[in-house]
């Protein structure tokens, strides 16, 4: 969370590097002013991508997080900004798992867009043509404090995977984007799910020349 050189609860001494609100207002427009237009391929954005410490979503009561509901407060400033500059993906860590959180705009999803698609006989989720931002949090790679657990169902997270992990995360190209959500355990890692967000009407994606997956 932001802070200044003065503070010292909640994470520490920070600031200092002036107004973050108009750099991020500033920046994000700017990409959405230069969004690729059909047949544009140079000197534009085919994507918009936020990374943060914090996660606007999560399974994990509030009272888990200190300060104590700091997560609302950083969620009910800054998602207005990012649906206005149109912000397809946001990545944040902060909580001690995997979650991912569907097309969503103050707790509601914009758009049943979750789709059911085969990768290699896998199953992979599919967000086609999401009307808001799609929320990935990965803060499982590794901490003292151990891997946080799941958190109440809640209707607004997708999945949860409470194991130590990484992801690996594809841009295709203009339409398709790819996230792989993996566990580890010992040297030995483990594919738990695979998403794809896409916004196109060509629902096939080659990679390597072998058709990784179809719409169902």
């Amino acid at each position: 969370a932001p802070t200044t050189p003065e503070t010292f609860i909640g994470g520490g001494a920070g600031g200092g590097f002036g107004n973050q609100t108009q750099w991020l207002e500033l920046d994000l427009k700017r990409a959405s002013s230069q969004r690729c237009r059909r047949g544009q391929a140079k000197n534009c954005y085919n994507w918009i991508i936020v990374y943060g410490h914090r996660p606007m979503y999560t399974s994990r009561r509030m009272i888990h997080d200190w300060p104590v509901g700091s997560q609302e407060v950083f969620r009910k400033f800054f998602e207005p900004i990012f649906h206005k500059h149109g912000v397809d993906v946001y990545i944040g860590a902060h909580v001690h798992n995997y979650e991912r959180v569907g097309p969503i705009l103050n707790y509601y999803k914009c758009t049943e867009s979750e789709k059911l698609a085969t990768q290699s006989g896998k199953v992979a989720h599919v967000y086609y043509n999401p009307l808001c931002t799609v929320h990935l949090t990965n803060g499982a790679a590794g901490n003292c404090e151990g891997i946080d657990p799941q958190g109440p169902v809640v209707s607004h997270v997708d999945s949860t995977v409470a194991k130590p992990g990484y992801a690996l995360f594809k841009v295709f190209n203009a339409t398709h984007l790819k996230w792989d959500y993996f566990s580890t355990s010992g040297n030995v890692a483990k594919l738990e799910e695979s998403v794809w967000i896409i916004k196109t009407t060509n629902a096939v994606v080659r990679e390597a020349g072998i058709e990784v997956m179809s719409i169902k």
